[in-house]
Protein backbone atom coordinates (compact mmCIF):
# COMPACT_ATOMS: atom_id res chain seq x y z
CA UNK A 1 0.00 0.00 0.00
CA UNK A 2 1.67 3.10 -0.94
CA UNK A 3 2.49 6.18 1.73
CA UNK A 4 0.33 8.91 1.38
CA UNK A 5 -2.64 7.40 1.73
CA UNK A 6 -5.39 8.47 4.60
CA UNK A 7 -8.68 6.60 4.68
CA UNK A 8 -8.91 3.01 3.21
CA UNK A 9 -12.14 2.89 1.63
CA UNK A 10 -15.17 0.65 2.35
CA UNK A 11 -15.35 -2.83 0.95
CA UNK A 12 -11.58 -2.23 -1.10
CA UNK A 13 -10.31 -5.43 -0.64
CA UNK A 14 -12.95 -7.44 1.05
CA UNK A 15 -12.63 -11.11 -0.11
CA UNK A 16 -9.15 -10.49 -1.45
CA UNK A 17 -8.40 -14.38 -1.22
CA UNK A 18 -4.25 -13.47 -2.54
CA UNK A 19 -3.54 -10.98 0.24
CA UNK A 20 -1.51 -12.67 3.17
CA UNK A 21 -0.08 -9.56 4.54
CA UNK A 22 -1.17 -5.91 5.50
CA UNK A 23 1.15 -3.55 6.53
CA UNK A 24 -0.99 -0.31 6.58
CA UNK A 25 1.03 2.73 6.48
CA UNK A 26 1.62 5.20 8.91
CA UNK A 27 -0.66 7.96 7.86
CA UNK A 28 -3.96 5.95 7.55
CA UNK A 29 -6.35 7.42 9.51
CA UNK A 30 -9.56 5.39 9.43
CA UNK A 31 -10.28 1.69 7.73
CA UNK A 32 -13.83 1.95 6.45
CA UNK A 33 -16.26 -0.73 6.56
CA UNK A 34 -15.55 -3.94 5.57
CA UNK A 35 -12.28 -3.06 3.78
CA UNK A 36 -10.59 -6.38 4.63
CA UNK A 37 -13.44 -8.55 5.32
CA UNK A 38 -13.24 -11.83 4.34
CA UNK A 39 -9.66 -11.73 3.11
CA UNK A 40 -9.22 -15.28 4.82
CA UNK A 41 -5.42 -15.68 4.15
CA UNK A 42 -4.65 -12.50 5.83
CA UNK A 43 -1.82 -14.15 8.76
CA UNK A 44 0.00 -11.04 9.48
CA UNK A 45 -1.25 -7.29 10.18
CA UNK A 46 0.35 -4.17 10.96
CA UNK A 47 -2.29 -1.41 12.05
CA UNK A 48 -0.38 2.19 12.46
CA UNK A 49 -0.32 4.23 15.01
CA UNK A 50 -1.96 7.30 13.09
CA UNK A 51 -4.98 4.90 13.19
CA UNK A 52 -8.12 6.51 14.61
CA UNK A 53 -11.05 4.63 13.36
CA UNK A 54 -11.66 0.88 12.42
CA UNK A 55 -15.20 0.63 10.94
CA UNK A 56 -17.69 -2.63 11.57
CA UNK A 57 -16.46 -5.67 10.16
CA UNK A 58 -13.23 -3.98 9.00
CA UNK A 59 -11.37 -7.34 9.58
CA UNK A 60 -13.49 -9.73 9.85
CA UNK A 61 -13.93 -13.54 8.72
CA UNK A 62 -9.80 -13.31 8.30
CA UNK A 63 -9.68 -16.90 9.59
CA UNK A 64 -5.67 -17.04 9.37
CA UNK A 65 -5.13 -13.39 11.24
CA UNK A 66 -3.95 -14.99 14.82
CA UNK A 67 -2.52 -11.48 16.40
CA UNK A 68 -3.34 -8.10 16.56
CA UNK A 69 -2.91 -4.44 18.26
CA UNK A 70 -4.95 -1.43 18.18
CA UNK A 71 -3.22 1.49 18.07
CA UNK A 72 -3.88 4.49 21.41
CA UNK A 73 -5.62 6.39 19.20
CA UNK A 74 -8.69 4.16 18.33
CA UNK A 75 -11.15 5.65 19.88
CA UNK A 76 -13.63 2.71 19.35
CA UNK A 77 -13.24 -0.85 17.98
CA UNK A 78 -16.25 -0.80 15.87
CA UNK A 79 -19.26 -3.68 15.87
CA UNK A 80 -17.73 -6.62 14.39
CA UNK A 81 -14.72 -5.04 13.38
CA UNK A 82 -12.53 -8.30 13.97
CA UNK A 83 -15.28 -11.01 14.41
CA UNK A 84 -15.11 -14.53 13.17
CA UNK A 85 -11.41 -14.12 12.78
CA UNK A 86 -8.52 -16.53 14.09
CA UNK A 87 -7.22 -14.30 16.67
CA UNK A 88 -5.44 -15.93 19.54
CA UNK A 89 -4.12 -12.75 20.79
CA UNK A 90 -5.35 -9.32 20.84
CA UNK A 91 -3.50 -6.36 22.33
CA UNK A 92 -5.56 -3.17 23.30
CA UNK A 93 -3.46 -0.29 23.47
CA UNK A 94 -4.38 2.45 26.55
CA UNK A 95 -6.31 5.19 24.94
CA UNK A 96 -9.11 2.75 22.97
CA UNK A 97 -12.61 3.99 25.12
CA UNK A 98 -14.83 1.60 23.94
CA UNK A 99 -15.27 -1.96 22.29
CA UNK A 100 -18.40 -2.37 19.94
CA UNK A 101 -20.64 -5.05 19.75
CA UNK A 102 -19.74 -8.37 18.49
CA UNK A 103 -15.69 -6.86 18.28
CA UNK A 104 -14.02 -9.80 19.01
CA UNK A 105 -16.54 -12.05 18.81
CA UNK A 106 -16.27 -16.03 17.86
CA UNK A 107 -12.40 -15.72 18.55
CA UNK A 108 -9.71 -18.03 19.50
CA UNK A 109 -8.30 -15.65 22.58
CA UNK A 110 -7.68 -17.39 25.85
CA UNK A 111 -6.71 -13.96 27.42
CA UNK A 112 -6.98 -10.46 27.14
CA UNK A 113 -5.97 -7.46 29.08
CA UNK A 114 -8.65 -4.39 29.04
CA UNK A 115 -6.38 -1.06 29.40
CA UNK A 116 -7.89 1.27 31.56
CA UNK A 117 -9.25 4.15 29.25
CA UNK A 118 -11.94 1.59 28.40
CA UNK A 119 -15.26 2.50 29.75
CA UNK A 120 -17.45 0.55 27.63
CA UNK A 121 -17.63 -2.94 26.54
CA UNK A 122 -21.12 -3.56 24.53
CA UNK A 123 -23.20 -6.69 23.76
CA UNK A 124 -21.78 -9.60 22.39
CA UNK A 125 -17.94 -7.77 22.38
CA UNK A 126 -16.59 -11.18 22.94
CA UNK A 127 -19.19 -13.91 22.37
CA UNK A 128 -18.68 -17.00 21.52
CA UNK A 129 -14.63 -17.20 22.20
CA UNK A 130 -14.93 -20.61 23.40
CA UNK A 131 -11.44 -21.14 24.54
CA UNK A 132 -11.12 -17.67 26.45
CA UNK A 133 -10.39 -18.17 30.09
CA UNK A 134 -9.38 -14.98 31.85
CA UNK A 135 -10.16 -11.56 31.43
CA UNK A 136 -8.65 -8.51 33.33
CA UNK A 137 -10.39 -5.19 34.00
CA UNK A 138 -9.56 -2.00 35.12
CA UNK A 139 -11.57 -0.40 38.03
CA UNK A 140 -12.48 2.46 35.98
CA UNK A 141 -14.50 -0.06 33.61
CA UNK A 142 -17.87 1.51 33.85
CA UNK A 143 -19.90 -0.60 31.38
CA UNK A 144 -19.86 -4.30 30.81
CA UNK A 145 -23.33 -4.83 29.14
CA UNK A 146 -24.88 -8.40 30.08
CA UNK A 147 -23.75 -10.23 27.00
CA UNK A 148 -20.69 -9.42 26.37
CA UNK A 149 -19.04 -12.73 27.10
CA UNK A 150 -21.80 -15.02 26.24
CA UNK A 151 -20.65 -18.03 24.86
CA UNK A 152 -17.43 -18.08 26.31
CA UNK A 153 -17.55 -21.03 28.31
CA UNK A 154 -14.23 -21.32 29.84
CA UNK A 155 -14.70 -17.68 31.53
CA UNK A 156 -18.29 -18.39 32.98
CA UNK A 157 -18.97 -19.56 36.73
CA UNK A 158 -21.45 -22.02 38.20
CA UNK A 159 -24.22 -19.00 38.17
CA UNK A 160 -23.49 -18.43 33.91
CA UNK A 161 -21.64 -15.04 35.10
CA UNK A 162 -17.87 -14.22 33.77
CA UNK A 163 -15.46 -14.21 35.75
CA UNK A 164 -13.26 -11.12 35.58
CA UNK A 165 -10.01 -9.63 37.71
CA UNK A 166 -10.38 -6.17 38.92
CA UNK A 167 -7.42 -4.37 38.60
CA UNK A 168 -6.94 -1.67 40.90
CA UNK A 169 -5.79 2.10 39.41
CA UNK A 170 -2.03 2.95 39.85
CA UNK A 171 -2.88 6.50 39.04
CA UNK A 172 -5.80 8.29 38.90
CA UNK A 173 -7.73 9.56 35.61
CA UNK A 174 -7.23 12.51 34.00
Amino acid sequence: MPNGVEVIGGFSFRGCDKISEIDIPEGVTYIQWSCFSHCKEIGKLTIPNSTTKIGPYAFCSCHKLTSVTIPGKVARIENCAFAWSGLKSIVIKDGVKSIGKSAFAANKITNITIPRSVTDIADEAFANCRQLENVTVPEGLTNIHERAFVGCSKLLDANGKPRLTRVPSTSKRK
